[in-house]
């Protein structure tokens, strides 16, 4: 169905029953706002502080593989309202409910209100969605964007469709390809998809004066990618310093276990629910030849959402370890199967709307209760206290000063003492990649790899203390993902505990960043 056919009170149902999943996944979120800031967090608001364009692009030059729109965004935000933990978060929180409005908007724009409610529900319920829609760093914007991206395509069809002008709508497409890219690597590699299924499609498709507009907005969006063109190449010369080389075979097995966070309904058990509305709305697809027509009509929007969503999972997720990466391909996955899943209920009559309106109730209710467990542990973690790095805890219950020498192993753990540290104390880290990632904290010179490090590192905190005349030097030591790969930051670790003498020890839990404090008198000469 056109969603211009849909009557006013259709509209206001569907705008009332995302209103509700909107209000529902603010109060399953609420909770992530107290839980403070890990490491790269903090090294975002540490970007965002940057006082110039010019000192924003150099920081993330070297120390955050992602164009500079969030960074920008969060610094207007923090020079208004404060860079406090709270009100970093309320951003990044509304960046988060954002993509599930985003998303409802463009469903309803290409399939109608009842797929927008699907849309809004499954994004909303994604178990990637819902830790990132609360992570200081760029996923819930550029899943926002994806939303806003894929609405702009399809209000750019629609117009051109109708046989009505159409320059608004390539500008506003325009507009929110280059958003999506600058939010992004991901963003802009699904510009490049949309470019690239819009030119076939103006080779070969039905609809074709429709698809070269969309492959110019896409081609002008690249084109202003070029500044950053440099700057990516240098970062994907360089590599990710942190993440241990992974074979081909390791990428294809990870690549496997992103799906479950990827895939909108796939979970436990309580998933069957919704599998069974999948089932109800495949046979009466299969059954109803009034779908098959409906589906051909969607068929445009539905290839480019499908390429989108399976491209994007395969190359962004084989390349990148980290599933958060995912979140854009996760948006058009979730837009795409409300595409499938929404119009039954419009083109179907008698039982089999009935029974279209009963596989749609399964899906939806079926999403929630799938992330029930995940909203169990937010709000147990928010009953324990268990923040996001252990630095939080550790800097609370301690008092650092400016005669204490700080290092953290590895030095990605100086980004949350930065942050939480604000007392004059020296911050050290040991072992990481070549350059700096904070200007204003030294990296002693090591190596993950590197043995020699380890001397090389005590004859610098040597000096260290002796410039300082420190009376302490405090380790902390990261327990989780970052050291059990890495024998020498153990080494490191097991060498200082050797040679200093030992005033307290003590191991900080957390859900992310989980930390081992021991504090040591200084060495004397």
């Amino acid at each position: 169905m056109n969603p211009d056919e849909f009557s006013g009170r259709d509209r206001r149902y569907a705008s009332v029953a995302v209103g509700l999943v909107l209000a529902v996944a603010a109060w399953t979120r609420w909770p992530l706002l107290r839980e403070g800031l890990w490491a790269d967090e903090s090294l975002t608001v540490y970007l965002a502080q940057s006082k110039s364009l010019r000192e924003l692009v150099a920081r993330c030059r070297i120390a955050d593989y992602s164009p500079p729109l969030f960074h920008l965004l969060l610094g207007g935000w923090g020079r208004i309202f404060g860079f406090g933990e709270v009100a970093v978060k309320s951003l990044v929180l509304a960046m988060g409910l954002g993509a599930v409005a985003a998303a409802a908007l463009a469903a309803g724009e290409a399939f109608g209100g009842v797929a927008a409610v699907v849309a809004a529900s499954l994004l909303a319920n994604n178990r990637l969605m819902i830790e990132m829609s609360a992570e200081v760093r760029p996923y819930a914007l550029s899943a926002m964007l994806a939303g806003v991206a894929a609405f702009g395509l399809f209000r750019l069809r629609r117009r051109i469709v109708q046989g009505r002008s159409a320059r608004t709508a390539r500008i506003g497409a325009t507009v929110a390809f280059i958003l999506l890219g600058y939010s992004h690597y991901a963003g802009m590699f699904a510009v490049a998809i949309i470019g690239a299924v819009a030119l076939a499609f103006s080779l070969v498709g039905p609809e074709r004066l429709f698809a070269r507009r969309a492959a110019g907005c896409a081609l002008v969006a690249g084109a202003t990618f070029l500044p950053w063109l440099p700057i990516f190449l240098y970062q994907r010369r360089v590599g990710l310093p942190w993440a241990p080389g992974l074979t081909n075979e390791l990428r294809w097995t990870r690549l496997g276990g992103k799906v479950s966070d990827f895939f909108p309904i796939v979970g436990d058990d309580r998933m069957s629910g919704a599998w069974l509305g999948v089932a109800i709305l495949a046979g009466i697809f299969l059954a109803s030849p009034e779908s098959r027509a409906e589906l051909r009509k969607r068929s445009t929007s539905l290839t480019f959402l499908a390429a989108l969503a399976l491209l994007g999972f395969v190359f962004v997720g084989y390349a990148i370890p980290a599933p958060r990466y995912l979140t854009v391909g996760t948006a058009f996955t979730c837009l795409f199967l409300a595409g499938l899943l929404g119009w039954p209920t419009a083109v179907a009559g008698g039982r089999r709307r009935q029974a279209a309106w009963l596989g749609v109730g399964l899906v939806v209710v079926g999403s929630y209760l799938g992330r029930l467990w995940q909203y169990g542990q937010i709000r147990e973690r928010e009953a324990n206290g268990l923040p996001k790095t252990g630095v939080r805890t550790a800097v609370q219950k301690n008092h650092f000063g400016p005669d204490d020498i700080l290092i953290a192993v590895p030095d990605t753990l100086s980004q949350s003492l930065w942050y939480y540290t604000k007392s004059g104390a020296l911050i050290r880290g040991f072992a990481r990649w070549t350059d700096p990632v904070l200007p204003d904290y030294g990296r002693y010179d090591s190596d993950w790899f590197d043995p020699a490090a380890i001397p090389n590192a005590w004859a610098a905190l040597e000096k260290d203390v002796a410039d300082r005349d420190a009376k302490r030097v405090v380790l902390f030591f990261a327990v989780g993902e970052y050291n059990p790969s890495f024998g020498c930051a153990r080494d490191f670790r097991d060498f200082l505990l050797s040679r200093m003498k030992r005033l307290k020890s003590q191991s900080y839990a957390a859900s992310v960043e989980g930390v081992q404090m021991t504090i040591f008198e200084a060495p004397k000469e």
